[in-house]
């Protein structure tokens, strides 16, 4: 008898990678394997090199690292401890995933976070979009150095939203208990955000900065920057209004 992946299965039906009993068993947890290309899986944490992951659905027990990987990374609705992804020469597809704490360095390609769930999250040189509309954190979001387009609309973030050096749009209508954005070149979109401390813009310029429908529960700081227009429609916003 077999599985439906072609593999050996046990008296379930089902191999060990997709019986969801075998993890709760130590002698069938410690026969399982690390491999990169198991959809819907059970996988103890482990090491991609070379050659992208297609982890879609799979739920990994231990931390997971992918380094120095060519073609696209799927670790869409995947579940899991912590992940580290590092030079990927393609896009990183992390859709409606759950991981503890979520850090990528260097996307050739863009990076989707749709409605993905992790404590911590640190984006870093992404040559790409990043779409990350309904993404939920525990901690805090930072997205540095961002070639494309950044979406972070309906984002709920529990601590402070940091955005810097992004050379594109940026829709940053977020909730977060603060929004700080640094060296933005571009259109920025925090229309419908709302912060429980300050809205920071700093050194940053473009054609516009929408600030409509946002609420502050602190001030909205905009620094040494320049916008062709800036657009507010909330009086109580303006009062809160400092530049300098």
């Amino acid at each position: 008898m077999r599985c439906f992946c072609g593999r050996p299965a046990l008296e379930s039906g089902y191999c060990p990678y997709h019986d969801p009993n075998c993890v709760r068993d130590k002698r069938c947890r410690r026969s399982l394997a690390f491999t990169p290309d198991c959809e819907g899986c059970n996988l103890p944490g482990g090491e991609v090199f070379d050659s992208a992951p297609r982890l879609r659905g799979a739920k990994i027990h231990g931390p997971l690292i992918v380094q120095y990987v060519v073609g696209d990374v799927d670790l869409s609705e995947a579940r899991g401890a912590d992940l580290y992804i590092h030079s990927v020469r393609g896009a990183v597809r992390l859709g409606g995933s759950r991981f503890r704490n979520i850090y990528i360095d260097t996307v050739e390609g863009g990076v989707d976070l749709t409605g993905a769930r992790a404590v911590g999250v640190v984006l870093w040189s992404v040559k790409g979009s990043v779409a990350a509309g309904g993404l939920s954190a525990g901690g805090h979001v930072s997205v540095v150095d961002a070639a494309g387009p950044v979406a972070l609309g309906g984002a709920k973030i529990a601590g402070e939203l940091i955005v810097e050096g992004v050379r594109g749009t940026l829709q940053a209508g977020a909730s977060a208990y603060s929004i700080s954005i640094y060296k933005l070149r571009g259109e920025a979109s925090l229309s419908g955000a709302s912060t429980e401390g300050d809205i920071r813009v700093v050194e940053s310029q473009g054609e516009r900065l929408d600030l409509s429908g946002v609420e502050v529960g602190g001030r909205v700081y905009i620094l040494a920057s320049k916008f062709g227009g800036v657009r507010v429609d909330k009086q109580e916003v303006l009062k809160k209004l400092v530049v300098l």
